[in-house]
């Protein structure tokens, strides 16, 4: 994902940046109806919610429309600075109205696992939420939450950018983004059994991909020589067979997976214009209604009626709170700073909890 600039292609001073900045900050009360920010020591490169278990089974990642805490993941991105970790931080519902003041709702770290690498993307199992795969270079790691077992995929694909997704109706279903601007549809079998752990803490290790050949992963192509960055699933609500895509040419690419690979990009759009697209994420609660974040610190969506701007540094992933929960319509949002950037006054490295004003 590559660094850019500011929307009208022109280097952005700091000075410019903390206007701009200070301006948003001033019309928060007017843009959103909530808005919480956590500062991250580390940079993250991903968020996801984790949602309830299915049919409303009782576990520890269930939440309600009452005042249960609300779940999410995030990672962090040290450089081998200092061991990697995923974090499982929970939002508590609270009072709505005092949103930032004593009584408002509250994130805080809930858990922290120890993550071998710079955590690139974590994605929680819709079907199966207790399993949160995350990806880094090279590999997919399966973990369980609490982390029993962790499962490194090995197989003939080998992924070398960041994005991957669950599909929410096909269990099992993963689409992985790999070199040269493709695409790699995978089945992972889950029903493995992990090694026993009772007598020591090392994790468990096993090939979670089919062992078929290449030939039967279907592989769908972005863009040729540039980076696709992120990939996912259309809500089941809308449409199982479609997914969309989004990398360094800026463009969104929606896949139709019922037609053949070589004509399954039924639209391209321009989603950023000049910009890198790290993350898209489709509304769990507006059928075809979707947001991008990207490069330029911003984040646009065609039912979002308005650009967030909240973010000082690149942002790198975004996602939709779980529809049915207290917190649906809220987007979790990520961003970092590249060190030449950093400014005493801004904070680059943080999650933002949002949601827009619709009235």
């Amino acid at each position: 994902m590559n660094q850019s600039d500011s929307d009208d292609g022109e280097v952005e001073s700091l000075s410019k940046r903390k206007g701009r900045l200070t301006a948003w900050e001033e019309n928060i009360p007017l843009l959103y109806t909530f808005f919480i920010q956590k500062n991250l020591d580390w940079p993250s490169l991903t968020v996801d919610w984790i949602p309830a278990h299915p049919g409303g089974q009782p576990g520890p990642t269930q939440a309600s429309q009452g005042q249960h805490p609300v779940k999410l993941v995030v990672g962090t991105q040290t450089s081998g600075q200092e061991p990697n970790v995923l974090m499982v931080c929970s939002l508590s519902k609270g009072d709505l109205d005092n949103c930032g003041d004593q009584g408002g709702p509250v994130l805080r770290v809930e858990s922290v696992f120890q993550h071998e690498g710079d955590v690139d993307r974590a994605r929680a199992m819709p079907q199966n939420p207790d399993l949160v795969a995350t990806k880094c270079i090279g590999s997919h790691i399966i973990a369980s939450a609490p982390p029993i077992a962790t499962y490194t995929m090995e197989g003939s694909v080998v992924p070398d950018s960041f994005g991957f997704a669950w599909s929410p109706a096909l269990e099992g279903a993963l689409l992985s983004t790999c070199s040269e601007g493709r695409i790699a549809l995978l089945n992972v079998e889950l029903g493995l059994s992990p090694n026993s752990r009772d007598d020591d803490d090392s994790p468990a290790t096993a090939s979670t991909l089919d062992e078929a050949p290449p030939a039967s992963q279907t592989s769908y192509l972005h863009s040729r020589g540039q980076s696709v960055n992120d990939v996912t699933f259309f809500p089941a609500s809308s449409d199982p067979h479609c997914f969309g895509s989004v990398g360094d040419n800026g463009q969104l690419v929606l896949w139709d997976m019922r037609l053949p690979p070589g004509a399954a990009a039924v639209s391209r759009l321009e989603a950023h214009s000049g910009a890198a697209v790290n993350s898209l994420a489709f509304s769990l609660l507006q059928p075809y209604s979707l947001a991008t974040c990207s490069t330029r610190r911003s984040i646009k969506g065609n039912q979002l009626r308005m650009i967030h701007a909240g973010h000082v540094g690149s942002v790198s992933d975004m996602a939709w709170a779980p529809a049915g929960s207290w917190a649906e319509g809220m987007v979790a949002s990520v961003s970092d700073m590249l060190l030449d950037e950093q400014d005493e006054e801004m904070q680059g490295n943080v999650m933002q909890i949002w949601k827009v004003d619709a009235t």
